[in-house]
């Protein structure tokens, strides 16, 4: 491993450590990888890290190539660390916003929610989730509780394997899972709300994220 792959590689244990320590951290952490949903999480600690208002991120040639843009001169990466081959490796990003047009850009389509939206939504988690028809709010908190079991029933094994650490001695299996689930929950709720709603803190209690 190369020194800059370490250096990058100790940048987001750092920042994995610093959004779960904190409830507001974490809330501006999901705002971001929110925009940046097609990235795993790896890549969206990444992003955080050094660029948290990013909405749209591309490798140099996808934006030269693919989207007929150029990047600015001067444009600093957001390195990203590759674990997908035999030794890591750093591969580097750029935002919509270090970049510029040219005769025969393709446009950038950022999703931003208009009132017109709702209805479509609503009934997409409606029919997708099986969620009772209730304003947009609502069914997504519901929606974000029905994924949330679902994906403890399917891997909560593995997560108590891997969380049991941080619980005390005698927590038992359902105790992690309630945890588990309410902190999922919460989070993906967050999350969708932030990209459908201006002021999502208004439906979280304070306490929220305290999982």
């Amino acid at each position: 491993m190369s020194l800059n792959t370490m250096i990058y590689s100790q940048l987001a244990d750092e920042t994995a450590r610093r959004v779960t320590e904190n409830g507001e951290e974490w809330k501006s952490f999901l705002k971001t990888s929110a925009r940046l949903y097609k990235y795993p999480y790896e890549d969206q600690l990444m992003i955080y890290a050094q660029r948290p208002s990013a909405t749209a991120c591309a490798e140099y040639d996808t934006w030269n190539e693919a989207m007929h843009r150029y990047v600015k001169r001067g444009s600093k990466g957001i390195g990203l660390v590759d674990y997908s081959r035999d030794r890591p490796r750093m591969r580097y990003v750029f935002d919509v916003s270090d970049t510029g047009e040219r005769w025969n850009s393709r446009d950038v389509a950022l999703f931003t929610m208009k009132p017109e939206y709702r209805d479509v939504i609503e009934r997409h988690l409606e029919d997708t989730y099986s969620v009772e028809r209730q304003p947009l709010e609502a069914m997504i908190g519901n929606a974000s509780t029905e994924l949330a079991k679902e994906y403890w029933q399917g891997q909560g094994k593995d997560i108590c394997g891997m969380t049991r650490s941080g619980f005390p001695g005698n927590t038992d299996q359902r105790e992690i899972g309630r945890s588990f689930r309410r902190a999922a929950a919460a989070s993906t709720a967050y999350g969708v709300m932030s990209r459908c709603t201006e002021e999502p803190d208004q439906y979280f209690r304070g306490d929220a994220f305290q999982e």
